[in-house]
């Protein structure tokens, strides 16, 4: 049945839903004051409840266009409508059960009702994934402003360098879970890109994100490689904008293995293996490919073996996080003496493997 069918039907009753407006204001107020009480105490508050009934129940017209408006309106004042309204209209379908037992109406008009409520709150729905779309697009909006704002100022303080001659700075990034930082120069200054004599190219390819660090800066300064020249130690990079280091505040050095060292999770009755993403003295990142349910803060069993021992330590979960088609856990702990001489060694000693790879020679 379409919603003129229905209220046709419902139209029979037309003696119920005449007199339940009254009622229907009071239940709505007192829904909404169990939400917030200033809202509920607002003299237009009750203008605009008897307004919503006689829309929805007055039945000379589909009121879904009109419930669509007024709740896209509302929501812009974080007003829980939604909500207030299917509680109420729960509430309203309670009492016309009980008048159609009392006074013998046909049952069958109970489930009319509820189809009819059904296509309102629906209407409502569709308002309320209208209003959520427009705040995303207006905060992607905004967010692409900001972007290109800070974008500009950091590729600004860049020129600036380098027009004063000073030119120097430190290129950090990321190589096999090591940080590095390496002492450079901007050579030349483009359009949208800069010119970096540095060293480590091993460490660099197309793509990949670094930082450049210097005193003019407030922050770090982001940037994206876009192409390595190795015969003159030179890489171009695409300024972004700025980004706080996070790795900065950490106090342990994180590493990541060459092999792949497996690792063996257990909590809640369960058991997984994965593999180690990164390791330092107090934590784990762990690879899986399956997901499951460590939730973070919860405790579990962490176990994997190193060159030097075997590391058997209760853990908890701190983040968890798909990885394209994998699941990424990371996991904090606190080792007695002896496991964490063993993950220190094993960490120094990894330190050693990539600082030779990056430069290309035995220590």
């Amino acid at each position: 049945m379409n919603v003129y069918e229905l209220q046709k039907e419902l139209q029979r009753d037309e003696k119920f839903f005449k007199n339940y407006m009254d009622t229907f204001v009071d239940k709505f107020s007192k829904t909404l004051s169990s939400y917030d009480v200033r809202l509920a105490t607002l003299p237009v508050l009750n203008t605009l409840v008897s307004r919503l009934y006689l829309l929805m129940f007055s039945f000379n017209r589909d009121p879904r266009k009109e419930l669509r408006e007024i709740t896209f309106t509302l929501a812009g004042y974080k007003l829980e409508f939604k909500k207030v309204l299917t509680n109420t209209c729960l509430a309203m379908v309670k009492d016309y059960i009980d008048y159609v037992v009392q006074y013998s109406k046909p049952l069958p008009r109970i489930k009319v009702l509820l189809d009819l409520l059904e296509m309102y709150i629906s209407a409502t729905e569709d308002a309320y994934t209208a209003y959520i779309r427009k705040i995303e697009k207006q905060l992607s909006e905004k967010e692409e402003v900001r972007a290109k704002e800070e974008s500009e100022l950091a590729f600004g303080i860049v020129k600036k360098i380098c027009e004063t001659g000073e030119g120097r700075v430190i290129v950090h990034t990321k190589f096999k879970g090591l940080f590095i930082d390496t002492n450079s120069q901007i050579v030349d200054v483009g359009d949208k890109e800069i010119l970096i004599k540095t060293t480590h190219l091993r460490v660099y390819k197309a793509g990949k994100k670094v930082h450049l660090k210097c005193s003019a800066a407030p922050r770090a300064i982001t940037a994206v490689v876009e192409e390595v020249n190795f015969p003159e130690s030179k890489i171009k990079v695409r300024v972004i904008g700025f980004e706080d280091l996070p790795e900065e505040q950490r106090k342990y050095v994180r590493v990541v293995p060459e092999e792949d060292i497996p690792v063996e999770l257990k909590g809640f009755g369960r058991e997984i293996v994965g593999v180690v993403a990164d390791l330092c003295v107090r934590g784990v990142g762990v690879y899986t490919n399956i997901p499951h349910n460590f939730y973070v803060g919860s405790k579990i069993l962490v176990r994997f073996t190193l060159p030097k021992g075997t590391i058997e330590t209760e853990g908890i979960v701190k983040y968890v996080s798909p990885h394209g088609r994998i699941y990424r856990t990371g996991i904090y702990f606190e080792p007695d003496l002896k496991s964490e001489e063993i993950i220190s060694d094993y960490v120094m000693e990894r330190q050693f493997e990539i600082l030779r790879e990056i430069k290309g020679f035995e220590l």
